[in-house]
């Protein structure tokens, strides 16, 4: 029955290089992907359009986990996410085409007509775009930075290469009167109301659990992943704190981190200081113990990935820290498994987890929508 089933496979069975201009995941089983075939030269790059029609071809495949033809052996390849397979990408497909099917689809509106058996990633665009948006950007520590503004420009123009003449959406307008209390507490991070309204009461918690004294008198108040600095810009406001930002992206169109010009006015009424910026990634190496024990505290809001790093370095040295953990990213780190052997995949499962490094550890639960468990280290 296996071998009839693999000649019928093979029969079906064809293995091309294609490049992802659209694709739509539908969750963790199925995913359609528009794919324009192409060909390559020797060397293995793509060869210029000749004339030849089937170099310009596009077709329709689908990713489908349970599919007869997919390979269960590849299901940790298997792109559960848009992220996984991203537009631009240049991979090798094997395709099995459906129904006997020898003509390639060329229509939107066509049923895809080609299931994936297997595929690999050749080339992926985002490394590119990061290589663009790094060039020629330096922070203070001589790190290499991240801009955010080249990121995402760089990233639209390899979209707008396959796909120009598509229609943009046209932008929802939003009620004048919107009822915020309508907000899904599913979501880890919501929209920027709500994200403003999360800095302002974490740093309000943060104060009056350690006290304004731990803020004042020129303390190094360390914000990880702190983003546009939102957090920063709270305990500036808040207590006159000097905060640094430790986050890879450069927010602003002139290589060097920019703040809003309310953000500035307001800090300078109060007689705040202007939060600093390093664009480097945050980890468990020297360079960044070293700042860790040089500061007075770490904080995280939805640091995402080194969340789990900023209470080890916070434990390491012996800092204070307050963190609020968001995503689990449970493909990410398989090796996470709480002290019973359960593999680390939901967020309670997360903050578990994380509570178990150490009994000192506390967890509060702030007054806001969406992920609101703060992880409290304070060995005072």
């Amino acid at each position: 029955m296996q071998v009839d089933k693999a000649d019928a496979v093979g029969k079906n069975m064809m293995e091309k290089i294609a490049i992802v201009i659209r694709r739509r995941s539908m969750g963790k089983n199925l995913l359609f992907s528009h794919l324009k075939l192409i060909t390559t030269d020797d060397d293995g790059n793509e060869k210029k359009r000749t004339g030849d029609a089937t170099e310009d071809t596009i077709i329709q495949a689908v990713f489908r986990r349970h599919s007869p033809v997919w390979e269960i052996r590849h299901d940790n390849a298997f792109p559960t996410k848009n992220s996984a397979l991203p537009y631009g990408a240049v991979i090798k497909v094997q395709l099995h085409c459906g129904n006997n099917e020898t003509s390639l689809a060329s229509s939107e509106n066509d049923c895809p007509k080609y299931e994936v058996i297997r595929w690999f990633m050749l080339m992926d665009p985002r490394a590119e775009a990061l290589k663009d948006a790094s060039k020629n950007i330096k922070s203070e520590e001589d790190e290499s930075g991240i801009s955010q503004h080249l990121y995402f420009k760089s990233r639209m123009n390899q979209f707008l290469k396959y796909n120009e003449s598509q229609e943009r959406k046209e932008r929802k307008v939003k009620p004048l009167h919107e009822d915020i209390t309508k907000f899904d507490n599913s979501m880890a991070h919501g929209d920027k109301k709500h994200k403003a309204m999360r800095a302002k009461l974490f740093a309000a918690f943060l104060v009056d659990l350690f006290g304004p004294q731990m803020f004042q008198d020129n303390p190094l108040i360390l914000d990880v992943a702190g983003g546009k600095g939102m957090l920063s810009l709270e305990l500036s406001l808040r207590c006159q704190s000097q905060c640094t930002i430790i986050d890879p992206l450069i927010r602003g169109k002139n290589d060097k981190q920019q703040f809003t010009s309310r953000a500035m006015k307001l800090i300078k009424q109060v007689n705040g200081r202007m939060p600093t910026h390093l664009a480097q990634f945050f980890g468990l190496n020297e360079k960044c113990l070293k700042l860790v024990r040089q500061s007075t505290m770490l904080v995280g809001l939805h640091p995402d990935e080194c969340t789990e790093d900023i209470l080890d370095a916070a434990l390491l040295t012996n800092k204070p820290a307050a963190i609020i953990p968001c995503c689990v990213f449970a493909s990410l780190f398989p090796e996470r498994k709480l002290k019973n052997g359960t593999p680390v995949c939901s967020y309670d499962d997360f903050l578990s987890y994380l509570m178990e490094k150490d009994d000192r550890i506390k967890k509060f639960e702030l007054p806001f929508e969406g992920k609101n468990q703060a992880l409290v280290f304070d060995p005072r």
